[in-house]
C-alpha cells in the first residue's frame, strides 16, 4: 500500500513539475523587433529632434533615418537590450515593450523614445 501511495504521489510531482516548466517556456518568448517603427514621442535631451524618426530592425542590422538620412549598422541583440554598431562607433539601448509600444533608452543618455510599429 505505501508503495502505492508512494507512485501516486511520484506521479502527481512528476506532472506538476512538468506543467510548471512548459508554462514558463511558454510564456517567455522573446519579442522580436524586426520591421520599421516611428518614434512617436520622446523625453529628455531635444526630443523634438527625435520625433519622427525611424527605427528599422532585421536579425542582424539596425537602419536609422534621421531628417531623411539613413545609417545602418549592425545589431546585437538581447532580451533587454541592443548594441547597434554604425563603422565602429557602438551605442548601447534598453528595451521594453508597454502594450503594443517599442520603449528604448540610449544608455549613456537621459533620452527615451517611444515606437509604434509601422
Amino acid at each position: 500500500m505505501k508503495m502505492i501511495t508512494g507512485f501516486k504521489i511520484i506521479t502527481l510531482a512528476s506532472a506538476l513539475f512538468f506543467m510548471a516548466c512548459h508554462s514558463k517556456s511558454s510564456g517567455s518568448a522573446k519579442t522580436s523587433l524586426v520591421g520599421s517603427w516611428k518614434i512617436t514621442r520622446a523625453t529628455g535631451a531635444m526630443p523634438e529632434r527625435q520625433v519622427g524618426n525611424l527605427y528599422e530592425f532585421s536579425d542582424t542590422a539596425l537602419y536609422i533615418t534621421e531628417f531623411g538620412i539613413t545609417y545602418k549598422g549592425g545589431l546585437s541583440m538581447s532580451d533587454t537590450g541592443f548594441v547597434w554598431n554604425n563603422l565602429g562607433l557602438k551605442k548601447a539601448y534598453s528595451y521594453k515593450m508597454e502594450g503594443d509600444q517599442l520603449v528604448i533608452h540610449p544608455i549613456v543618455s537621459d533620452q527615451q523614445f517611444y515606437l509604434d510599429k509601422k
